[in-house]
């Protein structure tokens, strides 16, 4: 409960984001319009949401058209030649497989930039939405990713004198929280030791 309660207000921004009018005037035009109203609109959203720690267009054939990083809490538009290619990353084809004005929300794991784990590991989860252009064509997807180790250790906390012992665990039983850090994020590394190896008769 303490985990949706929290992305409640991220899927409510994308929501906004999506049908503001400088974000909509530039994701609905001909190719090659100028993106700088979305830009704006990114460096806004982020500026009152330090926890947002990515806000991002991405094509239709995954390219990063407009991206906006979170830099020490300084919201950092992210220069043309820097913008990545993100067409394999699950996110990117999850989106883009759904309906219209469907959210989509991305498991949670950690963050990774140019096909490497970022540094320090920086758990995140995402949440996006397609977009089209004015003629109904698909136009890619809007996408915040958020920051969400503060979200773990408020789930930690929120569990009072079991906080030494409370895990959180995904579908395969790979821990996202446990009291011991060298059990966590077992499958970005493909470790095979889950809740379920380790203790099968409770898993």
């Amino acid at each position: 409960g303490r985990l949706a309660r929290e992305l409640a207000v991220p899927i409510r921004h994308l929501t906004s984001l999506v049908n503001e009018k400088p974000v909509r005037q530039v994701y609905t035009a001909a190719k090659g319009t100028d993106p700088a109203p979305m830009a704006e609109a990114f460096i806004s959203l982020m500026s009152r949401n330090p926890s947002y720690d990515k806000v991002r267009w991405i094509d239709e054939q995954g390219r990063e058209l407009v991206r906006v990083n979170n830099n020490g809490g300084q919201p950092r538009l992210v220069p043309r030649g820097e913008l990545q290619d993100k067409h394999e990353r699950y996110f990117f084809s999850d989106t883009m497989g759904l309906n219209a004005g469907v959210i989509y929300i991305s498991p949670l794991d950690l963050n990774m930039e140019n096909g490497q784990l970022e540094m320090p590991y920086k758990p995140t989860l995402r949440v996006a939405t397609r977009v089209f252009d004015a003629a109904g064509h698909p136009s890619g997807i809007l996408i915040v990713n958020i920051a969400a180790r503060s979200m773990l250790n408020a789930f930690v906390g929120s569990a009072g004198p079991a906080a030494d012992r409370i895990m959180l665990v995904n579908d395969d039983g790979y821990w996202l929280k446990s009291a011991d850090e060298a059990d966590e994020w077992g499958f970005m590394f493909q470790r095979k030791v889950t809740l379920g190896t380790r203790y099968p008769a409770a898993w």
